[in-house]
């Protein structure tokens, strides 16, 4: 196994866009949306998850949920990945062993 995470740069084909959240409040109801203006553009390799996966995350009601995996870089779970259109929010990251060569990125389709 390659890294621990086996990816051919050829695997990475699909185009994503990773950014923040932004939070307004109006009458004191927060809505998010995704800040497209410093967003960051990545190649990525996409993958559902398997129903063991499925299952074993005790996450049963949701059904959209994909992992990207993508050369390493600087992010963080607040943030939200934009796919084909959909917008996902980051349910965790793996750095495996801490190699900074790739991350997987686990998130869930949201609506918003």
């Amino acid at each position: 196994m390659l890294w621990g995470v086996i990816v051919d740069s050829g695997d990475l084909n699909k185009r994503i866009k990773i950014g923040n959240t932004i939070v307004t409040v109006t009458n004191g109801m927060s809505k998010k949306s995704f800040d497209t203006a410093n967003a960051i553009n990545s190649w990525s390799k996409v993958n559902g998850l398997s129903d063991d996966e499925f299952y074993a995350d005790n996450t049963t009601n949701v059904k959209n949920i994909l992992n990207f995996t993508i050369r390493y870089r600087i992010i963080d779970d607040t943030m939200l990945v934009l796919y084909k259109g959909k917008t996902f929010e980051i349910n965790g990251i793996d750095d495996y062993m801490e190699q900074h060569i790739f991350l997987v990125i686990r998130a869930q389709e949201v609506k918003l």
